[in-house]
């Protein structure tokens, strides 16, 4: 039977708050890869430029992830929802962000952009999320089991 991932609660003791960090983690690993690959002028305006890229993509997924359940808590939500949940949020999250790159901040907002945050935000926030739900979760329910057949 498969668990919903990401909530607190007896049976999983992983919280919505490390899932929450790993996305986090996800979005800002994107925006530096960004910076890695742009860097025409070094590592000079990072400190400027880091927060100015990756606000309106983290903007977009605290706006989208309510919506779409990316931290449902629901027992009987099943992982290919959960997932289904998480790139729902991602497509939104990112569909935000290029509004508010194109039309709050002025930033272009290219067809190879759009392209290539849709694959690499794709990748790295659907990758850490099938982690967390087919690695992290299932290791921690059998680690919760293990400890509650010992009290026994």
């Amino acid at each position: 039977m498969n668990t919903q991932p990401g909530v607190d609660g007896p049976s999983n003791p992983i919280s919505a708050r490390v899932l929450a960090a790993g996305d986090l983690l996800a979005l800002l690993a994107f925006v530096i890869l960004g910076r890695i690959v742009h860097a025409g002028s070094g590592p000079v305006d990072w400190l400027e430029n880091i927060p100015r890229i990756a606000a309106p993509f983290l903007l977009g997924w605290v706006i989208a992830a309510p919506v779409f359940g990316a931290y449902r808590r629901t027992p009987d939500l099943s992982t290919g929802r959960f997932l289904l949940n998480s790139a729902l949020t991602l497509l939104a999250a990112d569909l935000i962000a290029f509004a508010v790159r194109g039309y709050l901040l002025s930033d272009a907002v290219t067809l190879p952009f759009v392209l290539t945050a849709l694959a690499v935000t794709g990748l790295l926030v659907i990758g850490w999320r099938i982690l967390f739900a087919c690695v992290l979760i299932p290791n921690a329910a059998r680690n919760a089991q293990l400890q509650g057949a010992g009290r026994d």
